[in-house]
């Protein structure tokens, strides 16, 4: 497929991203910002800096899916993204966008995102949308992994936000989760359930992009290297869970047969 390809002098291969690591990022905003409110993290932030600058992942959560940052291609319509990324959330996009090859990486559907939010705010686990003083901090941690779409700083405080298109969409609008933090007004927010139209880009807006991993180690829960018997205890130790769960196989929102199965056949070494 081919994308938006105005700008491939700065393409770059196997969907990597030209942005600094999450142990970078998250110095440069520590040791800026965070030390009006956590003197600690200060403290830590030269230890911090001294990351490598070639790790383009952001994240990687539970499942193994290695997230990419979301503000490495910005101001794109959903449209624009859809003529290079499927929007099945299971197959990989293929082409460039905004300058940069994003062949091999996935589109995240809405659920996806959400299952990352949990990470950072359990709570979203269950619900949609959550803010109040008592996010700043998760804020702030998500902000140390992940780049701002955009961000505002002064003397005596700051504001974090980052928008994102999913591949979810219907009727014309589509999914794109948000997240914020903001100081000394005290304030965070995760939010899944904001609809955008999809032909409307914003400089405030990039896209949820992972890769996904490999099919048979996503099932070796304890990553010893190999799907064995201590795999299927944590699947039966968990049955019953929500989303969230590592021993979610399958992505349905609850550990079940239907993880079983999936774990059973991956069974063996990874």
């Amino acid at each position: 497929m081919v994308g938006d390809d105005s700008d491939t002098g700065g393409a770059l291969h196997e969907c990597r991203f030209p942005y600094p690591s999450r142990k970078a990022r998250f110095a440069m905003i520590a040791s800026t910002h965070v030390s009006l409110l956590f003197s600690s993290v200060v403290a830590c932030a030269p230890l911090l800096l001294v990351a490598t600058a070639t790790a383009q992942v952001a994240y990687v959560d539970a499942r193994g899916r290695e997230w990419f940052q979301t503000a490495a291609i910005k101001n794109k319509t959903w449209l624009q993204v859809q003529e290079v990324c499927p929007t099945d959330g299971v197959t990989p996009c293929e082409g460039i966008l905004g300058g940069v090859d994003i062949t091999g990486c996935v589109w995240a559907t809405k659920d996806e995102v959400q299952e990352l939010f949990a990470e950072f705010v359990p709570e979203m686990a269950r619900v949609e949308s959550i803010g109040g003083p008592g996010y700043v901090l998760p804020g702030l941690f998500f902000f140390g992994e992940f780049t701002p779409t955009w961000e505002f700083y002064t003397t005596f405080g700051g504001y974090n936000y980052m928008n994102g298109w999913t591949s979810t969409e219907s009727d014309g609008m589509a999914s794109a989760p948000e997240v914020s933090a903001e100081y000394p007004v005290f304030y965070g927010s995760f939010n899944v359930a904001a609809l955008v139209d999809v032909s409307v880009p914003s400089a405030f807006r990039g896209v949820w992009l992972y890769k996904a991993p490999d099919v048979f180690c996503t099932s070796d829960l304890d990553g010893d290297g190999a799907v064995d018997a201590a795999d299927l205890a944590i699947v039966l130790g968990a049955w019953g869970s929500g989303a969230g769960s590592a021993a979610d196989l399958d992505g349905d929102g609850a550990v079940d047969a239907q993880d079983l199965a999936v774990l059973l056949g991956a069974w063996g070494d990874c």
